[in-house]
């Protein structure tokens, strides 16, 4: 504001309205203050929850993995004995088959 500045004119005739204004612009400064602090403080207290979030996540991605690995191992040991299980039963039956050659007097195993 100039010297000549009808504004300041009027502010240094009426000082109370002055006191008023710059009252009226502390408190507003004060308040943005305040509102920045207040908001400070909330991403902080959000920021701490998030970030236990984000090690749960990435601890429960670890323990995932391991039991994706786990699972993947006893499925092949579950297919190894299906496989030898056959195998058995192929044997089973050829030696089924070898005893029944052999006469009536060998006793054949019931399965």
């Amino acid at each position: 504001m100039m010297a000549g500045d009808p504004a300041l004119c009027w502010l240094l005739v009426c000082p109370a309205v002055a006191t008023t204004t710059v009252m009226s612009v502390t408190w507003k400064l004060g308040s943005v203050w305040a509102a920045k602090e207040l908001l400070s403080r909330i991403q902080k207290r959000f920021q701490k929850p998030q970030e236990k979030l984000k090690a749960l996540k990435e601890a429960a991605s670890g323990l995932l993995s391991n039991h994706s690995e786990e699972l993947q191992a006893a499925e092949e040991l579950l297919r190894e004995a299906e496989t030898k299980t056959q195998e058995s039963n192929g044997l089973l039956l050829l030696l089924k088959a070898s005893l029944r050659e052999f006469g009536p007097t060998t006793q054949v195993w019931k399965s």
